[in-house]
């Protein structure tokens, strides 16, 4: 409150994505910028009445103080050997923290790669890749996986171990991210559906507003005369994927923005899963064969900015 005890900002009650299993979010925040010098007064009140010597509460003032929590989910990944699987990456700011992050694999066996891996500044959410070695001494094989988390704070390098968790619904349709003792990933033995690519373009992506980008990606011999459909998963509004064709062992298509849905500036991450549509069961009286969509897994995820 102002000196006149005028209310200037009021909070209760402020959620917490970093509290894990605590599903009552009753502490208060507030980041507040003081308009001109003078007297202040700031007021804590128990929001059911309650008080006296027996109660205690406890109040930190002073300048931010930005810090960041990094979580993904799930905690469980299955990867067939050679292919890409997405998971999913909350950031938690803390005072304010509005800073570019960039997440690495620790003491981790080579050959495992993570696509999409750079936060952009203010992101509080996006999918990226992480591909297994197409050739892995032992398959199928659990890795406990260490993941960091690494930022600027302040002209200061500031490196945190991500935490992996579950999101959980609770009732009423709340999810929570409940934290789990440890990252895993089973390297399972790959089969004919499986596919091993490599992304020909240069990262990131850039995407002019309003026009349309090419993207191209080297197959595997065996799937050129394959039929392919490819689907953008839960891609940012206002882009659209077109266009998917297969030449000399290149499968190109193309990633469409819409200039009054996409802003200038936009950084985010491309998630395709690849389909193709393939022969199953047996021939009918005329020879022919039904064909059924079938999943061939994902892309390594495509860094993009609209520019």
């Amino acid at each position: 409150m102002d000196s006149s005890g005028r209310i200037l900002v009021w909070n209760d009650d402020n959620p917490d994505k970093a509290s894990g299993l605590n599903t009552h979010h009753s502490d208060s925040y507030i980041h507040f910028k003081i308009p001109k010098s003078g007297t202040y007064f700031i007021q804590i009140s128990d929001a059911q009445g309650y008080g006296g010597p027996e109660y205690t509460y406890r109040l930190r003032l002073s300048s931010p103080q930005p810090d960041y929590t990094v979580i993904v989910t799930p905690s469980a990944i299955n990867i067939p050997a050679g292919s890409s699987i997405p998971f999913d990456v909350y950031i938690i700011p803390k005072d304010g923290f509005n800073q570019e992050i960039e997440l690495s694999l620790k003491d981790m066996p080579e050959g495992f790669v993570l696509s999409g891996n750079r936060i952009p500044a203010g992101k509080r959410f996006i999918r990226m890749t992480i591909t297994a070695p197409s050739q892995f001494p032992s398959i199928p094989s659990v890795l406990k996986v260490n993941m960091e988390a690494t930022t600027i704070i302040e002209g200061k390098k500031v490196v945190k171990p991500v935490t992996p968790a579950e999101n959980m619904m609770q009732a009423f349709g709340l999810y929570h991210l409940v934290p789990s003792e440890t990252l895993l990933i089973s390297v399972l033995k790959p089969n004919f559906r499986n596919i091993s690519v490599a992304l020909v373009n240069p990262v990131p992506l850039k995407i002019s507003s309003g026009k349309t980008a090419e993207i191209q990606i080297k197959i595997p011999p065996r799937m050129v005369s394959e039929e392919f459909t490819l689907e953008l998963k839960d891609p940012p509004d206002g882009t659209s994927l077109k266009n998917v064709e297969i030449k000399d062992g290149i499968l190109t298509f193309y990633i469409e923005t819409d200039i009054t849905k996409v802003k200038q500036g936009l950084s985010d991450n491309l998630i395709v899963e690849v389909f193709t549509n393939s022969p199953v069961g047996h021939k009918d009286e005329k020879g022919n064969r039904t064909k059924q969509k079938i999943s061939r897994g994902f892309l390594p995820a495509i860094p993009f900015e609209i520019i």
